[in-house]
């Protein structure tokens, strides 16, 4: 891709032929739990799928022959708006709005409540939790590190100078990544297991410059340790754990068509982009985000998949970026995001939009299925041991599909939260 004619005609190209290429998509079943907040479900490692609700209720959930059926429900008394977090054990730990962290151990046929712990001006977010059971948790401009072994009693509390926005994320060896907006500031922090400082990365541009749901913000973390994340509207930096930037990444402007549903084709127009604050590592060494062309009064621009190189041999400087793009498919659905990416075994890509698409894509970029929810939007996916993705909506119901895949892929970061427990932790090599 030596041009930005070249780039163009991608895009274009893509678009037209994505459009034609889905099936019907294979839906095994759906709970219905009543909820009208999408919370992102969980996996547990028996396969259990928990996910909580506006109703105050934690449910458990199980596929037998196909079917989504409940285990047991748990009333938490206070809207879960956010997702749970699973131990390597099975045992469960979430914030409903009330600011109490629950800790609930799965014993079959009933949730059993092991301790709760109030942490003040918690906000609905979920819980990271490190492999050595520590829990980190958000409230407003500090971060909690809660042991989960000794009944949920304070280990450190770290103090960020400013609203903290994303979820925390984990690295292998357990240093923590954090998103801070301090005025017109926006950084990474990066900490210590012991909640020392490591270092700041500051940069002048506001972030996010759209509104998002906070329960999908978060730093997309690789096996060496480096935070994926986005610093400006259009620009994608690696920055490794000693803050050296590996890399940035500069979406350049693109030309597109945009097609609504009825296939009526617009004129082609030259418009800037910008990234969602959302991405996952695939196989093959690459990093899939999505971004969105910004548009005038009265469009809805269709939104960009791109799946880039992850380890390039970067420089911190001018960059031609056009040469490191590995695919660039552009999908039939306006305003995509909201939520985040998920990659499956095979390389296959999920994800949802605002609009209530949820969106298949093979490795190719072609579609291959989609599944509209008129009523509402659509929490993260997560595709559990067997294969099947789990996915809720603002309708009340938690849906079951046949992923095609065999789970998800195995690299650090396939999903949201690093993996089907949403630990947030990234797993090393």
């Amino acid at each position: 891709m030596g041009s930005l004619a070249t780039f163009a005609l991608c895009v274009v190209l893509i678009l037209g032929t994505a459009r034609h290429a889905h099936a019907d998509a294979p839906l095994l079943s759906r709970f219905r739990t009543g909820s009208r907040v999408p919370v992102s479900p969980a996996v547990g490692p028996d396969g259990t799928v928990y996910v909580g609700g506006s109703s105050g209720r934690l449910h458990a959930l199980h596929i037998e022959r196909n079917w989504l059926r409940e285990r047991w429900s748990q009333n938490l008394e206070s809207s879960v708006d956010s997702g749970a977090v699973i131990s390597a054990t099975g045992t469960v730990y979430i914030v409903p709005a009330s600011g109490v962290l629950h800790a609930i151990r799965d014993s079959g046929d009933s949730g059993e409540t092991l301790w709760t712990v109030t942490i003040e001006n918690a906000v609905a977010q979920t819980p990271a939790l490190r492999d050595d059971g520590v829990l980190l948790l958000v409230a407003e401009s500090r971060l909690y590190a809660i042991d989960a072994t000794n009944e949920g009693s304070t280990l450190w509390r770290y103090d960020a100078g400013g609203e903290i926005l994303s979820r925390p994320s984990i690295t292998p060896e357990g240093m923590v990544y954090v998103t801070v907006l301090h005025g017109q500031t926006f950084s990474l922090h990066a900490i210590n297991p012991d909640g020392s400082r490591r270092w700041v990365y500051d940069t002048a541009l506001f972030y996010p410059s759209r509104t998002f749901d906070r329960e999908f913000l978060g730093v997309t973390v690789d096996s060496f340790g480096a935070a994926i994340v986005q610093l400006g509207r259009d620009q994608l930096y690696a920055i490794e754990a000693d803050r050296t930037v590996r890399w940035r990444f500069q979406i350049p402007e693109v030309r597109y068509s945009v097609q609504e549903r009825s296939e009526a084709p617009y004129p082609l127009l030259d418009r800037r982009t910008e990234f969602f604050p959302n991405s996952a590592i695939g196989p093959d060494n690459t990093i899939t985000v999505e971004s969105i062309l910004i548009p005038e009064a009265g469009e809805l621009p269709p939104s960009l998949i791109m799946v880039l190189d992850l380890h390039p041999d970067w420089s911190n400087g001018s960059i031609d970026n056009r040469d490191h793009l590995r695919e660039l498919p552009s999908f039939p659905t306006q305003m995509l995001g909201y939520t985040n990416i998920t990659i499956g075994s095979n390389g296959s890509t999920f994800i949802a939009s605002a609009s209530g698409d949820l969106v298949a894509i093979d490795p190719t970029g072609s579609m291959l299925w989609r599944y509209t929810e008129r009523s509402g939007r659509w929490s993260s996916p997560v595709i559990g041991p067997d294969g099947v993705l789990f996915i809720s909506s603002a309708s009340g119901y938690v849906y079951a599909f046949d992923s095609g895949t065999d789970g998800l892929a195995e690299t650090a970061w396939p999903t949201y939260g690093a993996n089907m427990r949403r630990s947030g932790q990234a797993a090393g090599d």
